[in-house]
């Protein structure tokens, strides 16, 4: 289930024409579907891939991690930046 949203997420922006400037070559496509093939992949073999690799399993999780991390420190420091500058 969480690789449908994460696919559907990343999708949304890159075959919607919305964005004008986005490039699209064929570079661009296949890196695309490189990443939607491992999110799916990933998500369909988690258990198996946990008693296999749990190493790779931690390393995926501590990059989901670190990820949401990010993300909320971002809007953190936005956030306190409009406070400051307005």
């Amino acid at each position: 289930m969480p690789g449908l949203w994460l696919t559907s997420l990343l999708s949304w922006p890159y075959l919607s024409d919305r964005m004008a400037s986005f490039p699209r070559s064929t570079m661009h496509d296949v890196v695309f579907g490189s990443i939607i093939a491992l999110i799916w992949v990933t998500a369909f073999f988690w258990n198996p891939l946990g008693r296999t690799l749990p190493l790779l399993q931690t390393l995926i999780r501590l990059a989901i991690a670190l990820t949401v991390w990010s993300a909320v420190a971002a809007l953190y420091g936005t956030i306190v930046y409009l406070l400051i500058t307005t």
